[in-house]
């Protein structure tokens, strides 16, 4: 083979094998190239969700505390009513307005009312709503988790007497000569045990009228009550009165006159209570 002819043939070679390499590049690599994200079908629908998720109190100082939760898929940025009602004797409401800033997912605990807020003591039921003029414009159904109803304990568990209502039975009526309507009325007494305790050392229940023009409270009925559950509601037998007892006392008294009965429960401090400032009550026949 002369020499022209082996330069001929050695270029031919190399041009073929360059023609090969162009031909077929090599396979790019997953890192290289990842793959597309797939398709996540329909878009997440937008609303909003703010709920009053909690009711609980701190186990050191018995503070209450709620936390709101937002459960939408929409961000909230917004200045919000607040209302917390905490059902003890007598009933205590927390209102204010708080500036609600939550993103999806995104919860907020704080405690109830100004230092030292709002305290409980025993089994306590509260209500707390966030949102309470519907500033969100949720949907009915999502407005539900606006609010919750919650019994909280906490400290001691001890009984709570409570003086219910007076229930009164009419058995006779009669007319004086003055032209006042008489009655006589039989009393009856109705008291509870909202504590978290049943009462186990006997106490008394006093009962006092009052005709509401001046005259001083006169006890007219003391019975002994030896014990109660917890819950329960009690209907003392009472006694019974006649009206015309204030108008002969009072001759100068209205026909429509109020008469006014006043129940201690516990009169004499027997029983160690949870709250012990909601054992008297005043009720007007």
């Amino acid at each position: 083979m002369s020499h022209s002819t082996a330069r001929f043939l050695g270029l031919a070679v190399a041009l073929s094998m360059a023609a090969t390499a162009m031909a077929a590049p090599p396979k790019p690599t997953a890192a290289a190239h990842p793959p597309l994200p797939r398709p996540t079908g329909q878009a997440v629908p937008l609303y909003t969700d703010l709920a009053m998720s909690k009711i609980w109190t701190d186990t050191q100082t018995c503070r209450l505390w709620v936390t709101w939760e937002n459960k939408g898929t929409r961000s909230i940025d917004a200045t919000l009513k607040e209302r917390v009602e905490v059902y003890t004797q007598p009933k205590r409401t927390d209102e204010g307005m708080n500036h609600v800033v939550l993103a999806p997912g995104q919860s907020f605990s704080h405690a109830v009312g100004a230092d030292p807020g709002v305290v409980i003591s025993g089994a306590t039921e509260v209500l707390a709503q966030i949102d309470v003029d519907n500033v969100l414009g949720e949907s009915v159904a999502r407005r539900e988790n606006n609010a919750i109803y919650r019994t909280v304990t906490c400290g001691r568990t001890r009984p709570d007497l409570y003086p219910s209502t007076i229930e009164f039975t009419v058995k006779t009526t009669t007319t004086d000569a003055q032209g006042h309507t008489c009655k006589i009325l039989r009393v009856k007494p109705v008291i509870l045990n909202i504590g978290t305790a049943p009462v186990r050392t006997p106490f008394q229940v006093k009962v006092e009228a009052d005709s509401g023009a001046g005259r001083s409270w006169v006890a007219y009925h003391t019975p002994t009550v030896n014990s109660m559950s917890v819950g329960q509601r009690l209907v003392l037998n009472g006694f019974e009165i006649d009206t015309c007892f204030w108008f002969l006392h009072n001759p100068n008294m209205p026909p429509n006159a109020m008469l006014r009965f006043r129940q201690t429960v516990d009169a004499t401090n027997a029983v160690s209570e949870s709250q012990e400032d909601n054992n008297q009550g005043t009720v007007a026949y």
